[in-house]
């Protein structure tokens, strides 16, 4: 995550998708966070059952197919 988004915190951003220049990020806490923190697990769960809603809007018409068509200005804007 910190690649694609140095300014991100994991614990402020996860779960938000977000256009990062050339590719979409949608950035989840690490499983083994999970194991120590109940508040973590939760969260984890509601981000990847989200993962379904996700694919189905980077894949309508809305948002175009190739990150790259995004404007540049749209950079590190999360989209939901």
């Amino acid at each position: 995550m910190n690649y694609f988004l140095p300014e991100a915190k994991i614990s402020r951003d996860h779960g938000r998708l977000t256009n990062a220049g050339a590719w979409f990020v949608y950035p989840l806490y690490h499983p083994a966070a999970a194991l120590r923190a109940t508040a973590v697990l939760e969260d984890l769960r509601k981000d990847f059952q989200r993962l379904p809603e996700i694919v189905e809007r980077l894949s309508s018409p809305e948002i175009p197919q190739s990150p790259k068509e995004q404007k540049p200005e749209a950079s590190q804007t999360p989209l939901f």
